[in-house]
């Protein structure tokens, strides 16, 4: 009778996302809110959610989230708005976007 080995390997993967300090980043007013809420980039939100920022930029258009522009003419985008237009993984990223971009929590 021949035996015969089987080696089983596992292998554990983690993501790990690198965000620039976006110093417009961080807690501002939204007017739809009325409240302080926190505030990205597009190009931040479009890492949280796993989404392409061309789509958070249509979605802007069609009023479906909130938004703020800076002096300088940059889009912010409001993280609540976007955790109730579509975002199912927004809240777990939300214990670490103060570490993403610097901002106190």
């Amino acid at each position: 009778m021949k035996r015969t080995r089987t080696t089983i390997s596992t292998i554990h993967l983690r993501e790990v996302f690198i965000v620039k300090n976006h110093r417009q980043s961080g807690w501002r007013w939204c007017e739809e809110c009325a409240a302080q809420v926190q505030m990205v980039t597009p190009e931040v939100a479009a890492i949280l959610i796993n989404e392409k920022t061309r789509s958070l930029y249509r979605r802007v258009e069609e009023g479906r989230v909130h938004f703020a522009e800076t002096a300088t003419g940059d889009l912010l985008l409001c993280l609540n708005s976007l955790n109730h237009s579509k975002a199912p993984t927004l809240e777990s990223f939300q214990k670490i976007l103060p570490t993403l971009t610097g901002s106190k929590s």
